[in-house]
This record gives C-alpha cells, sequence and structure tokens, in this order.
C-alpha cells in the first residue's frame, strides 16, 4: 500500500479501523437487546480504553418507503488530548440493505449547492445529522482536530458527514482528517467536485478484490456517480464477496499485517 505524506498518518488509520470494529459492536449489542429504542438501550463501548465515548448517534433507514428503523449508527469518542473520532458502521440490518440498493440521487440539502448524492446514504444521513451536530458541539474546547471515518456505507455516512461538519460545526478543513474503507461511490460529479473544493485531506482506502468500491457504476442511468478522496490500495483476496469486503476479516488485517511488518 502506497502511503501518502502528512497529514496521512498509518497509526491514525489503523486506530479508525479500530474503531469502526467497536461501532459493529455497538450495533450487535443493540440487536442482542432486542433492537430496543434509544434511551432503553445500555451500550458497553468494547473498543480502546484511553477514549472516552459519546452515547451512540442513531438513524433511520427507511422500510417499504413508509417505516423507519432507527438504530445506532454513529459515535465519538476523545482521547483527552485534542483529538476526537466519528465513526460510523456499515449495512447491517435488512433496513440499511434496501437504503443501499436507493442509488438514485436526491439533492443534498444540508449544504446549499453541493450537489447530488445517492437517495439511500442521504437519506440515513439526513436522520443522523442532528445527533452528530449536537454531539459535536458537546466536544471540549481543547478538541482540535477530527477524524472521521466508516466501513462500506459507514464510508458512505462518513463521507456525506464532511460538507455537514465544516458547515454546521466549529471544525474546519484544517482541523478535519477523513479515512474511509471500503466506500461505494456516493455522490454525483458536483458533489465529489465540492467536496474536494473543501481541502479535507481524504484517503480511501480499497481492497482491489472487493466489489463494494466499484459500486454503484460511474453511470447509472441518468446520474452520474464519482469517488472523492485519494485510493490506497491493497489486494487481499479470501475467495468470496464477503470475506474480501469484511471490515475486520480483510481491512483491519491487512492494516495490521502492515503495523506489524513495520514494527
Amino acid at each position: 500500500m502506497f502511503f501518502p505524506p502528512a497529514p496521512f498518518h498509518f497509526g491514525d488509520l489503523l486506530r479508525c479501523a479500530e474503531l469502526v470494529e467497536t461501532a459493529y459492536d455497538m450495533c450487535a449489542q443493540w440487536s442482542d437487546q432486542g433492537h430496543c429504542r434509544d434511551s432503553n438501550f445500555v451500550w458497553q463501548p468494547k473498543g480502546p480504553s484511553d477514549l472516552d465515548y459519546s452515547a451512540p448517534l442513531w438513524g433511520a433507514a427507511t422500510f417499504l418507503r413508509f417505516f423507519k428503523n432507527h438504530s445506532p449508527f454513529a459515535f465519538l469518542a476523545a482521547d483527552g488530548e485534542g483529538t476526537a473520532f466519528l465513526v460510523f458502521r456499515g449495512t447491517q440490518t435488512p433496513s440499511d440493505g434496501l437504503e443501499d440498493l436507493h442509488a438514485s440521487q436526491t439533492r443534498y440539502s444540508l449544504v446549499d449547492a453541493f450537489g447530488d448524492a445517492h437517495e439511500g446514504f442521504v437519506e440515513i444521513y439526513e436522520s443522523i445529522s442532528p445527533h452528530i451536530r449536537a454531539a459535536l458541539e458537546r466536544l471540549p474546547d481543547s478538541t482540535q482536530r477530527l477524524l472521521v471515518t466508516g466501513h462500506s456505507l459507514g464510508s458512505a455516512l462518513s463521507t456525506l458527514a464532511i460538507p455537514d461538519v465544516l458547515h454546521n460545526s466549529r471544525f474546519g478543513p484544517k482541523q478535519v482528517v477523513h479515512y474511509n474503507l471500503a466506500s461505494p461511490r456516493v455522490a454525483s460529479i458536483p458533489f465529489a467536485d465540492a467536496y474536494q473544493a473543501t481541502g479535507v485531506p481524504t484517503y480511501r482506502i480499497v481492497n482491489s478484490a472487493d466489489v463494494v468500491p466499484q459500486l454503484p457504476p460511474p453511470i447509472l442511468g441518468p446520474d452520474t456517480f464519482r469517488h472523492v478522496g485519494v485510493q490506497l490500495t491493497f489486494s487481499d483476496n479470501h475467495g468470496s464477496v464477503e470475506a474480501n469486503h469484511s471490515s475486520k476479516g480483510s481491512y483491519l488485517a491487512a492494516l495490521d499485517s502492515l503495523r506489524e511488518a513495520g514494527s
């Protein structure tokens, strides 16, 4: 894997990949507790113990275009030394999967004149956005750096979070770095151009054997899709679509191997 110059930092990327697993575990705990609603969910974060964790950040995926399935999608964590992490999980429920398939584009309404994006991703992200903004406001004033991350659907949501964070929080482009894993294409060419113009360093980690980063195709009916950021590629073929896309078995395992090789 090619490592670009700063502000890329391998340690930050590895920490983000570890926290993505914490986000998946958060959803697993919610499932184990019977898919209870917000205030009844008791989350015990199993991520790095040196971080302080926010409450789960909830969102809604639409089922059959009418019913909202609320679930924990994200969280904030802070290290007490000036860095915070905004972390999103990927697809875990049938409703999430249905939203993944709603690939026609709609206006990204959280920031004026930012272009169109994948309808299903936008619907989920807009439901999480108010909770993200409120959680960011609760971070201590000493927080000077925000790392944003996710895997798969979570990478789509983390991409949509960047313009929202820049325009609706105190964090500016020099304070934000975006590391995402296995991201699908998220948005239109005008959105991608507007995103690039923000100047937020964005590193998109891709397993060349993973099909998800190739979806949706660049042209889908009347819509065009373009990736954002700098692609960093590794090759790790486990023999199945699911295994090649796995956050833990493919992406985190590859990063762990790189860490061991460099130690």
